[in-house]
């Protein structure tokens, strides 16, 4: 019999969940992972491992991770780990009643294993060196970078998990701030023309037609720019007069990204980039039209249920500067009857 079948949730006290790298994006489309952890281990002390470099659940993520995270270890391992490494005894981490290993690389996955733990969770070669294993026999990995981690919850739980888009509870401060800057009486379009890499950018022109457009059918476009669109501002701010952008005329509203999830609830739709800020949005319940060029939208979409994926492979590139406007237009138009 599986030992953690008869053993109450609460039995474990620590569990340590490891990733090798942790950048912003992905980060975002693991808070549903989290948000289910907690709810299966609600008693446990959690621990997110990185191992290079820092994460944003320690700095700009913190606010949505502090009700289901502990504890957060960065830059775990040296920079360089050497299989000989597997030889000598491993101190570099506490010991926990579970360790989660969300990564698939077998030299980490072989270090993580020494280290003390009574449980281990890895999918790495259809569960081989995980001591719990998935409950039906004929597991298929999924696509998605997120239903990939709800599936070890439920592997570490050893029963389903019911899967959700991801809730943050918003401070009434931070609601109020965000609700008194949008009139009741008018509708709103967000449009998110950034991305962190430029390559996943629809061209800006794109984007201003659609801020036309949005008009045209007595909206208000609602431009999410990040400081590092600043570039974007200066065009925008002159070529589309009466557009809002939240971020620039308040820029009380960049001290968390809590202000960029509330702005959400004012959206009626938005059409953004494969890009935090459009996790962000979909995290806050807008729903999304999300556009991808080369990037696999199949694995990092954003996890929500009011997604609409527009892909350039559809029309024949993996540019995702093929996509037609009057594309986008068609599915907006949808939102907008």
């Amino acid at each position: 019999m599986n030992p953690i079948k008869t053993l109450h949730p609460n039995k474990i006290k620590t569990i340590g969940v490891f990733v090798e790298k942790d950048l912003i994006g992905e980060s975002l489309l693991k808070l549903p992972f989290l948000q289910a952890l907690r709810k299966a281990f609600p008693e446990t002390h959690i621990t997110w491992i990185v191992g290079i470099g820092s994460s944003p659940y320690a700095s700009v993520l913190k606010p949505l991770v502090k009700d289901f995270l502990n504890q957060v270890i960065e830059n775990a391992f040296p920079k360089k780990m050497r299989w000989r490494d597997l030889i000598q005894k491993n101190n570099l981490l506490p010991s926990f009643d579970m360790i989660i290993n969300t990564e698939n690389n077998l030299k980490k996955t072989l270090i993580l294993k020494r280290n003390p733990h009574s449980f281990f969770v890895c999918s790495l070669h259809s569960y081989l060196y995980s001591s719990l294993k998935p409950l039906n026999k004929k597991y298929k990995y999924p696509l998605h970078l997120t239903e990939k981690l709800l599936d070890l919850v439920d592997v570490a739980a050893q029963k389903k998990i019911q899967r959700t888009s991801f809730s943050v509870s918003m401070p009434s401060s931070i609601s109020e701030k965000v609700s008194s800057i949008f009139d009741p009486k008018l509708k709103y379009i967000g449009l998110v023309p950034g991305a962190g890499n430029r390559k996943k950018c629809w061209p800006l022109e794109y984007f201003m037609e659609l801020s036309s457009f949005i008009r045209t059918k007595n909206f208000v476009p609602v431009w999410i720019l990040g400081p590092q669109e600043n570039d974007m501002y200066e065009q925008l701010s002159t070529l589309c007069p009466g557009d809002i952008f939240p971020l620039q005329h308040y820029p009380a509203f960049t001290q968390s990204l809590l202000y960029t999830i509330a702005i959400a609830k004012f959206l009626t739709v938005c059409v953004s980039n494969d890009s935090g800020a459009g996790h962000l949005l979909a995290a806050g319940g807008c729903p999304i039209i999300s556009l991808f060029g080369h990037t696999k939208a199949e694995k990092v979409h954003p996890f929500s249920s009011s997604v609409v994926i527009i892909k350039s492979r559809d029309f024949g590139s993996a540019d995702i500067r093929t996509i037609p406007a009057e594309a986008v237009k068609l599915k907006l138009s949808s939102f907008l009857d």
